[in-house]
């Protein structure tokens, strides 16, 4: 099987999907490297050893201020009642989704996707695994949310993450699984191609596959990947924007629409929680299913 990376993919995409010396891990204070190709070499044995909060530390100051304003401004405005309602729900959800996965998984609908029934075993677990971990976190509550050390994070519930991600199975056989991805990088060459300035670029070369170069830009004596510098500006103001908008005259209208839609979801936990046989999943699935098609459809749904 041959691996085939983007720059984005090796060090931005990769380390922020979890959300944004070796062997680090909470409470260590690992030093970035004043070079392109030692923050480079540093970020990427980090990642490997499944320790998100790197990317942290490698972030400009500017940067890391301003996630710590966009994640208290978010806490600060959100509704107490939708955020604590939401939460509640999905750790509800998580308790029926571990007693009644053998229910689930044994059903019809589930056999029909003709899914290896050990790959949807693995994305089952992993998936509650990790739902649970954001839920037992810090994120998970608004007062600990808006004072939240996200390099603590990172080191805790991130590399918790990172373990359970890279569990899943590839896609298709054609594809590298997301452990396959970070692993491959242990193998990685880090090298200094060019340097002018505040620019640079370094080549990142695993076994097997083409070499990759990196465009970095220095931001504040941090060496970045350009193309995160160059997204960064709009992705905080649209971060911006959309928290502004649980201020906003629509507001009170998606409140409701929030909470109606929470109920909706629990009631459909509740109804999983009370049932003890497939049959039963089966008809609750296929009723909504049918449900979704009569209405996409312009049908008028009855019931019965």
């Amino acid at each position: 099987m041959r691996f085939h990376f983007s720059a984005s993919t090796k060090l931005v995409v990769l380390a922020l999907s979890v959300g944004i010396g070796c062997g680090g891990g909470p409470g260590s204070q690992l030093t970035i490297p004043d070079s392109p190709e030692g923050t480079v070499e540093v970020v990427v044995n980090e990642l490997v050893q499944h320790q998100p909060e790197i990317v942290w530390r490698a972030l400009p100051p500017s940067y890391q201020q301003d996630v710590a304003d966009l994640t208290r401004d978010f806490a600060d405005t959100v509704d107490p009642a939708v955020f604590d309602r939401a939460v509640a729900v999905a750790r509800k959800g998580v308790v029926v989704l571990q007693g009644k996965k053998d229910l689930i998984l044994g059903s019809a609908i589930i056999e029909r996707s003709q899914v290896d029934a050990e790959t949807v075993d693995i994305y089952w677990e992993t998936a509650v695994h990790m739902l649970d971990a954001l839920l037992a976190s810090d994120v998970a509550e608004l007062s600990t949310l808006r004072e939240l050390d996200v390099e603590a994070f990172l080191a805790t519930t991130g590399s918790d993450l990172m373990d359970h991600a890279s569990q899943l199975p590839a896609e298709n056989d054609d594809m590298e699984s997301f452990g396959q991805r970070v692993a491959a990088l242990e193998e990685a060459n880090v090298n200094l191609k060019s340097e002018d300035g505040d620019q640079a670029v370094v080549m990142l070369e695993v076994p097997d596959q083409d070499p990759t170069g990196l465009r970095l830009i220095r931001v504040e004596d941090r060496w970045i990947p350009a193309e995160l510098e160059a997204q960064w500006p709009r992705a905080v103001a649209e971060a911006r924007a959309k928290i502004e908008l649980l201020n906003g005259e629509e507001a009170a209208q998606t409140r409701v629409r929030v909470l109606f839609g929470i109920g909706i979801v629990e009631g459909f936990i509740d109804q999983i929680d009370q049932m003890e046989t497939s049959d039963e999943i089966d008809a609750l699935i296929g009723g909504i299913i049918g449900n979704i098609m009569a209405t996409q459809g312009g049908a008028k749904v009855t019931e019965g």
